[in-house]
């Protein structure tokens, strides 16, 4: 997977399973071995990327968030599925 920051501020990003409330700051470890971008916490500068490969192992909802402080709390954040009759990558839209 490739994470791109298009944005002015710093952003990472990391799979963690689902939680009540998105958490504060990035935690390690992920849910899948190596499923975060290096520097979680610190974040990605604008217009950095990251290269991160990790086999989603077991199926279920997921949460994608962003790791640098502040940033998951404040809704950034969205479901990652793994199904166990995909058979490839895929992105869906909506509820």
């Amino acid at each position: 997977m490739t994470a791109v920051n298009q944005d002015s501020l710093p952003h990472s990003l990391e799979i963690i399973s689902a939680q009540q409330t998105p958490p504060m700051q990035g935690i390690q470890p992920p849910i899948f071995a190596g499923a975060t971008t290096a520097d979680l916490i610190g974040g990605l500068a604008s217009n950095q990327s990251d290269t991160f490969a990790f086999t989603a192992s077991a199926p279920g909802r997921f949460w994608m968030m962003c790791g640098v402080p502040g940033h998951a709390a404040g809704g950034m954040w969205d479901w990652f599925v793994v199904s166990p009759t995909a058979t490839k990558p895929s992105v869906a839209y909506g509820p």
